[in-house]
């Protein structure tokens, strides 16, 4: 939970530092329920449940299709929407509506069982399932996300019922662009991506793993009030080296294994391009790559992007490790650290602690030196004798 709200939040922050593309606004949620505000100029959100839905649908035409029927239009809003005859003659309101829904979801008895649930509702009613999340979110963010989306999906080739996101295998190549346009919105400020190379602590689920960017966004909507119809899951399929998948019948991926870092990286270079040329300035979110810095020391630079396991951790521990000084009074040039584990996440918080010791007066390498690292071979050192993943040897101790 801790990584969704700060991802909500670097989104936030990107957007209002003007992403490169014009004065963009991603309003919260809390101002989307306010009725006083006036919402008539911010189609990237989501409408106020406050607002007339009949408003809503006049605006967005687009909308008015079977995923986004809902029971409480009278009769003759549905003439106006041509929808009558094509919904039970009943009008419902939302709460009722809601009541339904949460006594299906309650009838099934696994959580996997819940997630199938509402993943098809939001595959058919997408405003009902919204109004949902929101209202109810604690009971339901575990199943949209985690820890549900980690078994979501390692079965996700076998559970897999509709088609979400958008998905650019090796063999696109060159033609990434015009993959890209096919995708069903035409305007997209915000995407998820992953390679599926490293999902949650489960490892290479090649597309499986398209759980990941769906459920993100979906949160993002929840937590934040950005349309989900600005909102792009991108899962690509570079191949994986978990042989239980190449070897299921029901994998949804290339049945190949994963290229390489050089092949990849030549790859995101056409795929970043594409994405800022058919929609520019959009966010780019990197989620779950086994190796994330190499992306992130080239894009960055260049393009609106971040990692959460990097940057959007490390930004929140970093929050919590400038009170705690203030509460110890212990000088920097005193303080110790000692990470467990190695991982993009952890070097990421400590890269990101590194750089607030250099504002506070210590060098580089006086601030590098107060971290110790430990993963499952030991303390990372020089002169270990195991070869070390370029993001450890940062960290590593003569």
């Amino acid at each position: 939970m801790l990584g969704t709200v700060t991802d909500a939040l670097l989104i936030i922050i990107y957007q209002l530092h003007g992403n490169r593309n014009g004065n963009k606004t991603i309003v919260s949620l809390f101002s989307l329920l306010d009725s006083s505000q006036s919402h008539s100029e911010l189609p990237t959100l989501l409408p106020p449940y406050s607002c007339s839905q009949y408003d809503f649908f006049n605006k967005f035409p687009e909308h008015a299709t079977p995923r986004f029927r809902v029971y409480q239009f009278t009769a003759e809003v549905r003439s106006q929407l041509r929808t009558r005859g094509l919904l039970p003659p009943n009008v419902e309101d939302h709460m009722l509506q809601s009541e339904r829904c949460l006594r299906q979801l309650a009838s099934k008895s696994t959580p996997i069982e819940k997630y199938i649930y509402l993943t098809t509702l939001r595959n058919t009613n997408s405003h009902l399932f919204y109004r949902l999340l929101i209202s109810n979110f604690s009971a339901i963010t575990p199943l949209v996300y985690t820890p549900v989306v980690g078994e979501a999906c390692k079965r996700w080739s076998e559970i897999y019922q509709h088609a979400e996101g958008l998905y650019i295998s090796y063999k696109d190549r060159g033609a990434i662009i015009d993959v890209l346009r096919n995708w069903r919105h035409p305007k997209v400020e915000i995407t998820v991506v992953s390679d599926g190379s490293r999902i949650l602590g489960l490892g290479d689920l090649g597309v499986n793993g398209m759980g990941i960017p769906v459920g993100k966004l979906a949160l993002y909507t929840g937590c934040a009030g950005i349309r989900p119809d600005v909102t792009l899951p991108l899962m690509l399929d570079l191949g994986t080296n978990n042989a239980a998948l190449l070897n299921d019948q029901f994998y949804l991926g290339a049945r190949m294994k994963r290229i390489s870092e050089k092949e990849e990286m030549e790859f995101m270079d056409e795929l970043m391009e594409a994405l800022n040329t058919v929609w520019p300035g959009i966010v780019v979110q990197f989620e779950d790559f086994k190796n994330p810095f190499p992306a992130l020391e080239k894009f960055g630079p260049k393009y609106a992007c971040f990692n959460d396991d990097v940057q959007g951790t490390g930004a929140v521990i970093l929050a919590g490790i400038i009170n705690a000084l203030k509460r110890t009074s212990v000088p920097i040039k005193d303080q110790r650290a000692v990470f467990m584990g190695a991982g993009s996440a952890g070097v990421g918080v400590a890269k990101q602690i590194v750089e607030y010791f250099v504002k506070q007066g210590l060098s580089e390498d006086e601030a590098r030196r107060k971290f110790w690292f430990v993963d499952t071979k030991g303390l990372i050192t020089n002169d270990r004798g195991d070869w070390l993943a370029a993001h450890k040897k940062y960290f590593a101790r003569d």
